[in-house]
């Protein structure tokens, strides 16, 4: 199965309220010979989950101790370049991160889909919100940046505005 199909656990630990700042370029990591993508704040730090291979891609995760709300940034090294390709990839990040919900056993899962009327932009956003079992709520918000590289950054959060808040940080990225 593709990196960019597979579901990513890590992503969905739960997480108390975020109090994220906005995102700085002064914290940087870099993905030699890819990219190089700021952090949400101080006291944030990006850790390789499997690190990037040419062939397969990378996951990375950024989180910071003490503080709640994750980021997953994974790198899919091909490049999506018309728009049919593009609405295909949108459509695949997307229905990830609603199955990423229903396998926590979350129900009344709801959320805004990703644009598919071409032109397709480079970037582009969308967020999923599930109830779980216990009655709490997990907000995903996730952006797919086409680049020469296609890059998909997840972030999840107790309210939406907060994963929203992490999520901002894809503004960072820089191949």
């Amino acid at each position: 199965m593709p990196a960019r199909l597979r579901p990513l656990s890590i992503l969905l630990l739960w997480v108390a309220p975020v109090l994220a700042a906005a995102p700085t370029a002064t914290d940087r990591f870099e993905i030699p010979n890819v990219c190089s993508i700021g952090t949400p704040g101080k006291g944030w730090e990006w850790k390789a989950v499997n690190e990037y291979d040419e062939q397969k891609g990378g996951t990375y995760l950024c989180s910071a101790e003490g503080k709640p709300g994750r980021l997953i940034l994974r790198v899919d090294p091909g490049k999506r370049s018309t728009d049919d390709e593009r609405i295909l990839t949108l459509k695949q990040d997307f229905n990830l991160l609603h199955q990423q919900l229903e396998k926590l056993g979350c129900t009344d899962i709801k959320g805004k889909r990703p644009e598919l009327k071409p032109p397709i932009p480079e970037n582009v956003d969308y967020f999923v919100i599930g109830k779980t079992p216990k009655g709490s709520t997990i907000n995903l918000h996730a952006e797919t940046i086409f680049k020469t590289h296609t890059y998909l950054l997840q972030a999840a959060a107790p309210s939406l505005k907060e994963a929203e808040t992490l999520a901002a940080t894809g503004k960072t990225l820089k191949e």
